[in-house]
């Protein structure tokens, strides 16, 4: 199993129930999962959501001011907001420590 498929399948399951996918596994960059009234998914970086509000309707405002109109209530678009965090903030574990073995100190 190469690096790139270790990345993308790490905690695939848990990260796709909460909402939170990888769109892009070589940079390791995680989305969330928004639907939006037609029915068409949408993955959005949560890095560029400035409000999210209920007016009565989920409203996600966007850093350029851009506004998205989403099904999800409130309560589970900021869920999913906090788990992307999590992942973002989670520490990575290198699969075993890199040496330079063959290189030694000149005496």
């Amino acid at each position: 199993m190469n690096a790139r498929s270790f990345a993308a399948s790490t905690d695939k399951a848990q990260n796709q129930a909460l909402g939170v996918r990888h769109y892009n596994a070589t940079k390791g960059i995680p989305m969330i999962k928004v639907t939006r009234f037609n029915n068409s998914v949408l993955l959005i970086n949560a890095e560029n959501i400035q409000s999210v509000e209920a007016n009565p309707d989920t409203v996600i405002t966007f850093i350029n001011r851009d506004r998205l109109l989403v099904k999800e209530p409130v309560e589970e678009v900021t869920h999913r907001i906090v788990e992307y965090r999590r992942v973002i903030q989670a520490p990575t574990e290198c699969a075993e420590p890199v040496f330079a073995e063959a290189w030694h100190p000149a005496a």
